[in-house]
């Protein structure tokens, strides 16, 4: 059984090596998250390393997320690359731009590669690419996304026509082609590092839902493993049917396709009293076939305040009580998660 968390905000390597790193492990993870920006990228590339370095010597894995690279993938970070690049924005149909790379953008690849080249070298072992997608749709969903002269150009390649304004079968199917293309190079350029691939994908309530096909990207030569977020209290679910539905589809898809499942537990706006839900909505993703099931994030993503959960240490608490019993660790163990700090 896999269990890892997710972990960001802290750039401190001696508060995470004395304080927080021996609290995820005593909690019964087998692997840390690390989120990486491009202001990590930027600024943090020697700090992540010694991180990433801390992690490794308790014997637990590392995973690097690209937190908000490009504005292509998920996460609260915003893109450099798209203050120095204003041509590599995404264009909606209504003609404005929007704050996310276009996928064929050049500038946006050589930016993933050079995020690839640092997550190698630091020493990470594998890439979770995080719920890749286009940008926001307009306050009423009517706009959509990438309609820039390069997709336009594109996709008059591909269907002999000019790209049209509305969202026929035809534009459907080009953006999810891509995405699924985007991913595809992204793997397999991470592969050639020496890193393993899990695409993330998000549950279909959300708008970053781009790619419908999950058997495409199942499918990719160079993905090791697919994961899904079923965040049941983000889209007003229950957990029991919500949880299950999309932990049998990852499970049945993988197993057509010969990959590993991971599924990401809601641990971020977890209302007061309802924190036995991670360990529900964990048992029916286990309940499917998962063997790899992770939280976002550490501690209840207590130390965020937009994301924080009701109760974080209760939150945590929860995670750590399934962690160490998926494991088999004894419950008596004197690993109980810490009260946080006053």
């Amino acid at each position: 059984m896999r269990t890892g968390v997710s972990y960001f905000g802290n750039r401190m390597p001696e508060h995470y090596r004395g304080r927080d790193l021996p609290e995820i492990a005593a909690a019964g993870c087998t692997y840390v998250l690390h989120t990486f920006s491009e202001n990590d990228l930027a600024f943090y590339r020697e700090t992540m390393g010694d991180i990433v370095a801390a992690t490794h010597e308790v014997g637990l894995d590392v995973v690097f997320d690209p937190w908000g690279v490009g504005g292509v993938f998920a996460g609260e970070a915003e893109s450099r690359l798209l203050l120095d690049h204003p041509d590599a924005w995404q264009q909606g149909s209504d003609g404005a731009l929007v704050p996310a790379a276009c996928p064929l953008s050049p500038d946006l690849r050589t930016l993933i590669e050079r995020w690839v080249d640092a997550t190698a070298a630091v020493g990470a072992d594998s890439v979770l690419w995080d719920e890749p997608g286009f940008g926001a749709p307009g306050p009423d969903g009517s706009r959509w996304t990438c309609r820039c002269a390069r997709c336009q150009n594109e996709y008059r390649q591909s269907f002999g026509e000019s790209m049209p304004l509305r969202q026929t079968p035809n534009v459907l199917a080009f953006r999810e082609k891509l995405i699924i293309g985007l991913v595809e190079w992204c793997c397999r350029v991470a592969h050639e590092r020496g890193l393993r691939n899990t695409v993330c994908l998000p549950a279909q309530e959300d708008h970053r839902a781009s790619v419908q096909d999950w058997d495409a990207i199942a499918r990719l030569q160079d993905v090791d493993a697919l994961a899904v977020t079923p965040f049941w209290a983000l889209w007003g679910k229950d957990v029991d049917p919500y949880v299950s539905q999309y932990a049998g589809r990852l499970v049945a898809t993988c197993r057509a396709n010969g990959r590993e499942p991971q599924v990401w537990l809601q641990s971020f706006l977890i209302p007061t009293g309802r924190e036995e839900e991670i360990a529900r909505a964990a048992d029916a993703a286990v309940a499917a076939g998962v063997e790899d099931i992770a939280a976002w994030g550490y501690r209840g993503c207590g130390h965020m305040s937009s994301l924080r959960c009701a109760d974080p240490e209760a939150a945590w608490s929860a995670i750590g009580r399934m962690f160490r019993r998926f494991r088999g660790i004894d419950s008596g163990d004197p690993t109980e998660p810490r009260p946080a700090a006053r």
